[in-house]
Formats: structure tokens, C-alpha cells, sequence
């Protein structure tokens, strides 16, 4: 078991957002969650509407209780108060999103599991024990993803999942199971399940507490992949590579079904074996949640070698 690395969220709140569109399902442009990074810099999850990646970055504009604190993924919050974001895409479209400036749970554990289910009711899942897995599951199988918080009192999961590809279906507050397939209901039953084949889904987990705080993470799941995986923070990259230092130096892509590609991994032992992105924050290691959430767009980061973390 090891725990998903931090989001950097310090101050963060449920966002008020009148969204229309299916909470669960990331599709179109839209902000999925803001908040305060351990910096005291204003963050954002932004979903680009066009898969795991943005062609340029969004415009975020940033007030804190109605005053203008600055533009960017570089913006101090001064203070508590109501956390106010306005993103608008390339293409233009717009989203508006407050937070409340608050104190976030610390990052969770995750735990996969690989289980067999026939019947799909929340009984009949939660009867089905299943067997921890590092990362892929086998070909018929879903993927039981579990968060694992240090203290989960009064908190709960929104789990969101891209471009609602595959089923996640919720077991618990911090358990889901995800099916490749398109499963389709009518009045609570199954009406119809389509088998999707071999694959992977990606997801945004957001913890809240129901008082103002939350973090969010993303988790990916694969199903009949043969081929080593390894691990960054809840993302999964095909590849063998010793990851005995925490650090490996990838060549990022743009390109693939997400949109971008994590290839040629090798084992590095500092920084220094990668490149230093200007959209990146210094002194960490990239995080491929840059990408997703539209801080590092495809022209920043299209054939850069980059350290991330990695077990």
C-alpha cells in the first residue's frame, strides 16, 4: 500500500458550481475542484472537455471575496475568505467556481483490488472479497479502488470519472468499483452491460468533509494489460523500470487516446536527470496531474524528458 502523493492543497472548500451535467462524469470544459497549494498559491483542477490534456493552458482569474488577487497557476491567496475562480479555455468557454478557504484532509492511501462480479446491487458487491493487485487487473474483471485516509471521520468521496468511459460504481465512502464496460440501468436494475474489452479508465477522486475542506487525486485503472506497469502517484504507465529511488526520468508525448504518452522510463537519481519545465513548479519532481489539470499544456511539455515519482 502506498499513499497518493499530495495534491499541495493547504486551504480548500466544496465547490458551489450550478453545474448541470452529470456530477460523476468529466465531459465538457469544466472546473473540477480549487483550492490553496502548501505554498499559499491558489490551485486549480481544470478539465479540458478534449481528454487528459490542454492544447494551451486556461486563463484562470483568481478574487478572494470579490477582490481581484491576480491571474495564473501563480497566485498567492493573501488570507481566509471566499476562494473565487473564473477559467476560460482556448476555445472559449468559460466556468466560475468559489471555494472556502479551509483546512484539507491529508493525502490518502490507495489500494486496488481485482474482483469478479456478476450481480452489480450494492449487496452483491459487497459480498465479493477481492485480491489486492499492484496494478492491472485481469481481462473480465473491475478494479476495486480504495482510498485509505489517515482519519475518514465525517468525510465522503465524489469520484468523477473521463468522459464517463467504463461504469464506477460506489461501495462505501472511500471504495468504488470500476467495470470496463457500459453498464446501463432502468429504474435501479441492469438493463444492459457491454464489455468494453481490455483497457484503462481514469478518474478524479475528490475527499470533502462536508464543512469546507477537501483534496483531490487522480487514480487510473487497467484491465488485460500483460506488458509491467508502474506507478506515479494513482497513475499507471506501461513500462519495466527500477523504481527503488522514488525517481524516474520519462520523455513525455503529445499524443495517444489521452492525448499524451509517459515513455522511455529509466531509473534517476535526482532532478537533474530531467529537464526543468517552465510550467512546472522548481524543486519537485513534474507531476503528470500538471497535464490534466492544464497547468503544463501540450506545447510545454511535447518531447521534454522530465523526473517524476514512481513506485
Amino acid at each position: 500500500m502506498r499513499g497518493l502523493a499530495p495534491t499541495a492543497l493547504l486551504l480548500l472548500a466544496g465547490c458551489q458550481e450550478p453545474f448541470e451535467r452529470r456530477r460523476q462524469d468529466l465531459g465538457p470544459f469544466r472546473i473540477a475542484a480549487v483550492g490553496v497549494d502548501d505554498r499559499g498559491v491558489a490551485s486549480a483542477a481544470v478539465y479540458s472537455g478534449h481528454g487528459l490534456a490542454h492544447a494551451e493552458a486556461p486563463t484562470l482569474t483568481w478574487s478572494l471575496d470579490g477582490e481581484s488577487i491576480g491571474d495564473g497557476y501563480d497566485v498567492v491567496v493573501p488570507g481566509p475568505g471566499t476562494l473565487s475562480l473564473i477559467a476560460r479555455s482556448h476555445d472559449g468557454f468559460e466556468e466560475q467556481a468559489s471555494v472556502t478557504v479551509a483546512v484539507p484532509p491529508a493525502a490518502p492511501a490507495l489500494e486496488r483490488e481485482a474482483v469478479a462480479l456478476d450481480g452489480l446491487g450494492l449487496e452483491a458487491r459487497r459480498a465479493v472479497q477481492g485480491s489486492p493487485v499492484d496494478t492491472a487487473v485481469p481481462e473480465g474483471q473491475a478494479t476495486r479502488l480504495r482510498l485509505v485516509p489517515d482519519d475518514g471521520e465525517g468525510l465522503r468521496t465524489r469520484w468523477m470519472t473521463v468522459e464517463g468511459e467504463g461504469t464506477l460504481l460506489e461501495l462505501d465512502t472511500f471504495e468504488a468499483d470500476v467495470l470496463r464496460e457500459e453498464v446501463t440501468f432502468d429504474d435501479g436494475e441492469v438493463a444492459s452491460r457491454e464489455d468494453l474489452g481490455p483497457g484503462r479508465t481514469s478518474h478524479l477522486a475528490l475527499v470533502q468533509d462536508g464543512a469546507g475542506s477537501n483534496g483531490w487525486w487522480w487514480v487510473e485503472t487497467v484491465v488485460g494489460q500483460d506488458a509491467p506497469l508502474w506507478r506515479h502517484e494513482g497513475w499507471l504507465f506501461e513500462g519495466e523500470v527500477d523504481v527503488s529511488t522514488g525517481l524516474v526520468a520519462v520523455t513525455l508525448l503529445n499524443q495517444g487516446d489521452r492525448l499524451f504518452e509517459v515513455l522511455d522510463p529509466a531509473p534517476a537519481v535526482s532532478l537533474d536527470d530531467g529537464e526543468q519545465l517552465d510550467c512546472a513548479i522548481p524543486g519537485v519532481p513534474f507531476r503528470i496531474a500538471w497535464i490534466a489539470e492544464g497547468r503544463c499544456p501540450t506545447g510545454e511539455f511535447h518531447g521534454r524528458r522530465v523526473v517524476v515519482s514512481a513506485w
